[in-house]
């Protein structure tokens, strides 16, 4: 697997890079590795190396997959810690609202109302 790398940062992986070179004609062709000048990814065109361009480091998959796997359990025990914090907030919220009703409730029969 292939790191994709622009401006020192990680744009992608490919499992098997599409490599291209600039044709006569002007248009971009399939060629092999050693002839290439580009690379595509997701659809676009990055030149090789160079300033502007990208380079290709060769990565572990699993490492890889490893990393993201961590990051996601990462990201989804962020998430369960935001979805209890907001959980406790509507409890309490409903008690404040509770209270509140009681002591309008409290007040209007104090008044004379009655319900």
């Amino acid at each position: 697997m292939y790191k994709i790398i622009k401006n020192g940062a990680a744009i992608g992986l490919a499992a098997k890079p599409v490599y291209v070179m600039l044709l006569d004609n002007g248009y971009y062709g399939l060629c092999n590795a050693a002839d290439a000048s580009a690379v595509v990814y997701d659809g676009t065109v990055y030149p090789l190396g160079g300033e502007g361009g990208v380079l290709l480091v060769e990565v572990d998959a699993g490492t890889v997959l490893d990393e993201q796997r961590r990051q996601a359990e990462s990201q989804l025990a962020s998430a369960d810690e935001a979805a209890i914090e907001l959980y406790e907030a509507s409890l309490a919220q409903q008690e404040i609202t509770a209270a509140q009703d009681d002591a309008l409730i409290e007040l209007y029969e104090m008044l004379g109302g009655e319900i």
